[in-house]
């Protein structure tokens, strides 16, 4: 596998006519009843092709149980992504841990794979909570993505929220940019509003937002290389996905019977737009137990803190 450069990826898109490709998570792109996909969770072998287009093949990423919900409909243009499947169990590393808390990729659980043929841009349509982190993998390694959700105009949320996670160096890994774990996506929305602090308790407890719509993980894909991504503490509710080579994908849903976009021209919309671009804020002195649960300074045993396994004594 060879990557090619970001600038010079960036260069040809900007120069190429952007052609779409869509994907639903439902019967009329895969065959369900080949599967065994139905609202009963059965098991699913990893590898097991969702769903595929010229330029992306859609996979699940381990053995888990799935079965297919209902999601509301994403449209990109006269194009509707409906449906969607959800597994079973909570994604995990090699160690037991959560993916968000030691950046390393999942190998069991709820966790979704994408193989890409060209290059461009992927776009993961998935029912997002505001208190579950989200992560991607590029072969292995932690990488920035672009988040935008329906949240809840009556939080400090607002109507959409959302933000850019950016790594470090040429291709855009996580920890070449000082990035040693995930938050959920309320905590980094609200760091880079400047409103964090008032969600905390009179003892510094987060106070969870806890709001769920209709969401993207929007990334740059390379020709050749494989993408996992998970959502942590949970399991992954994803619709379908869309591909394109310039970035500028355009997503709307319905809210209450309005459409609603929270995608525009490939970067968050509206009043959240400010925050277009953040640098997730380092974790560093937050310690997690091989679970991924935050634990206090009386814990004993392994533990893992910047991304590293230490040993409490």
């Amino acid at each position: 596998m060879k990557k090619i450069l970001l600038s010079a990826v960036a260069l040809v898109a900007a120069m190429s006519v952007n052609a779409q490709e869509f994907c639903s998570f439902n019967e009329e792109n895969t065959d369900f009843a080949a599967l065994g996909l139905t609202t009963e969770a059965a098991a699913q072998k990893a590898g097991s092709v969702i769903g595929k287009t010229t330029s992306i093949t859609a996979a699940i990423g381990a053995d888990d149980n799935y079965k297919t919900i209902a999601c509301n409909g994403v449209n990109c243009g006269e194009t509707l992504i409906k449906g969607g499947l959800q597994g079973s169990s909570n994604p995990k590393d090699a160690d037991g841990g959560t993916p968000s808390t030691t950046l390393i990729a999942p190998v069991s659980g709820a966790y979704l794979e994408f193989v890409a043929t060209d290059d461009g841009w992927l776009y993961v349509i998935h029912k997002a909570s505001s208190n579950k982190a989200y992560t991607v993998f590029e072969e292995g390694q932690a990488i920035g993505y672009t988040f935008a959700a329906i949240g809840d105009a009556s939080t400090d949320l607002g109507a959409v929220y959302g933000y850019t996670i950016k790594g470090g160096g040429e291709f855009n890994y996580l920890k070449d940019g000082g990035i040693t774990a995930v938050e959920w996506p309320e905590q980094i929305y609200t760091r880079a509003k400047g409103t964090y602090d008032s969600h905390l308790d009179a003892e510094g407890k987060w106070q969870n937002i806890a709001k769920g719509g209709m969401g993207v993980l929007k990334f740059q894909v390379f020709k050749g290389c494989k993408y996992a991504v998970n959502a942590n503490g949970s399991k992954i509710t994803c619709s379908g996905f869309i591909f394109d080579k310039d970035g500028k994908a355009t997503l709307t849903t319905k809210v209450d019977e309005n459409d609603v976009t929270f995608l525009e021209n490939g970067e968050v919309p509206g009043a959240a737009a400010g925050i277009a671009g953040v640098k997730a804020e380092k974790v560093n002195g937050v310690v997690y137990n091989i679970a991924g649960q935050k634990i206090t300074a009386s814990y004993k045993g392994i533990a893992i803190q910047n991304g590293k396994k230490v040993v409490l004594k």
